[in-house]
């Protein structure tokens, strides 16, 4: 699935190099919406600009155009900040896994990622294969090497030794900066999701500061940051407090995939399930909208 990310990338170059350097806005709901802050940090890193917005609030600037997130292509706050967009004359680019969608036909231009198209109504490949593709087109214009072509080998080697022990976990924690920020809220949101559990995210270092009184040993406490000063003291804290914690040597997307994997697991351990979770459908449409 990345490798073919990755081989594809060359064909939606020219769709991503107009928005560059114009500091765009990424709209999105939900996991599309911590997919815009993710590749919003991806930007930073770069030396660029972009402004991640919940389609809800999404306020149109012709100055800016602005990239739409959306699996399915029929969200409907995303359809509503598309149009609002498209009546101020803002350029727009969708970006889903549904060519016949209405955000495929209504936006100037599409990035398609069909490979990426999933039957089930959570959301996982599309999200990491989405940022892959954003942050090797983001290497590729600033010349930086972020190791993101040997990933796709690191996923298939973890997955076959790497499990995040969330077995029997209640409570699940995830941290990380930055881009792994965003890729904790997803973690999190990925939890509650399919499994209905108490599920939190945090800035790294700000979980030191009230939220871990409630670390427990039914407590999972996930790190998604790639590694800094404090790392090793701040972990050694959470165990002392009872939690089991995990924070293995590998790229945050990698280990994102694995908490994905952890929390459709962990969804059949509490008999759910996890490609169909209650209350939850796979087009996020509102009735009656209209």
């Amino acid at each position: 699935m990345w490798q073919l990310t990755l081989e594809t990338r060359h064909r939606y170059r020219a769709e991503i190099e107009s928005m560059i350097l114009r500091e765009p806005v990424l709209v999105g709901c939900g996991s599309s919406y911590f997919l815009a802050r993710a590749i919003e940090e991806a930007f930073l890193e770069a030396g660029l600009s972009a402004s991640p917005r919940v389609a809800s609030e999404y306020r149109p600037d012709p100055k800016h155009p602005a990239v739409f997130f959306s699996r399915s292509g029929e969200t409907s706050e995303l359809l509503w900040a598309l149009e609002a967009a498209q009546a101020a004359g803002v350029p727009t680019l969708a970006v889903t896994t549904e060519p016949g969608s209405t955000l495929a036909r209504a936006a100037s231009r599409v990035i398609l990622l069909e490979h990426a198209a999933e039957r089930s109504v959570v959301e996982t490949r599309s999200f990491t294969s989405t940022l892959l593709l954003w942050r090797a087109i983001l290497d590729d214009e600033t010349g930086a090497d972020h190791g993101l072509f040997a990933l796709p080998g690191a996923l298939r080697q973890a997955f076959a030794g790497e499990h995040p022990p969330g077995a029997g976990k209640h409570h699940f924690v995830f941290l990380g900066r930055g881009m792994e920020l965003a890729l904790a809220r997803e973690a999190s949101l990925k939890v509650l999701e399919t499994c209905q559990l108490w599920s939190e995210a945090w800035s790294t270092f700000e979980y030191r500061h009230g939220p871990r009184s409630a670390a427990d040993q039914d407590t999972l406490v996930a790190f998604l940051d790639r590694g800094g000063e404090g790392l090793q003291a701040l972990e050694s804290e959470i165990r002392a407090l009872g939690a089991t914690t995990w924070r293995p040597e590998l790229d945050p997307l990698v280990r994102l995939a694995l908490l994905h994997r952890m929390a459709y697991e962990r969804a059949l351990e509490a008999g759910k399930d996890p490609d169909a979770p209650q209350g939850l459908t796979r087009v996020v449409r509102l009735e009656g909208e209209g």
